[in-house]
């Protein structure tokens, strides 16, 4: 086997990550969900902030669910081993247009008549790229609607009260 000590850039920018994102600068990643809740979802750099879209089957009908970024990829234990909500910056719980959340907190997605979950959101403080980057960490789906940190337990400015955790997938570059 041969080891190129020093390779060109050629080899270079096929090993970069960024080889593998649109030319007009786009970065996307995507989160794939395995039965029973089943699907994917495709999240999208925007200049500030990211939009994350797709649809995922296998819900009870018409139901809110909690939608969060969790800080580790790690999907073990009924989900419990991605860990807390991504929270960088130490704050307490909220929802996508609160000046204080989670850099994790997206809020709540609803099941429609046949349990399939479709999203188009802008979330403006949630990003691909930079200090606090998504990538490599798992979006999770939670059992009860999430209050947005709006109830004043303690439970509901950490959690909001979202429940148990149903499905998580790893944030993965495309």
């Amino acid at each position: 086997m041969r080891i190129q000590a020093n390779p060109g850039p050629e080899v270079l920018a096929k090993a970069t990550p960024t080889a593998h994102f649109p030319e007009d600068g786009t970065r996307r990643a995507k989160a794939v969900f395995a039965a029973p809740y089943a699907g994917e979802l495709t999240l999208i750099q925007q200049s500030k902030g990211i939009t994350i879209e797709g649809c995922l089957t296998g819900f009870p009908p018409n139901t809110e669910h909690g939608f969060h970024v969790h800080e580790f990829g790690r999907l073990g234990n009924g989900c419990l081993d991605a860990g807390a909500h991504y929270n960088p910056l130490n704050m307490l719980h909220g929802g996508i247009q609160t000046p204080v959340r989670h850099i994790g907190d997206l809020g709540n997605l609803q099941s429609d008549a046949n349990g399939r979950l479709c999203t188009n959101q802008y979330y403006p403080e949630t990003d691909l790229t930079g200090n606090y980057t998504i990538l490599g960490r798992s979006l999770v789906i939670h059992e009860d609607k999430d209050d947005l940190g709006t109830a004043g337990t303690p439970d509901s400015q950490a959690t909001g009260s979202a429940g148990k955790r149903l499905t998580c997938a790893i944030i993965e570059p495309m």
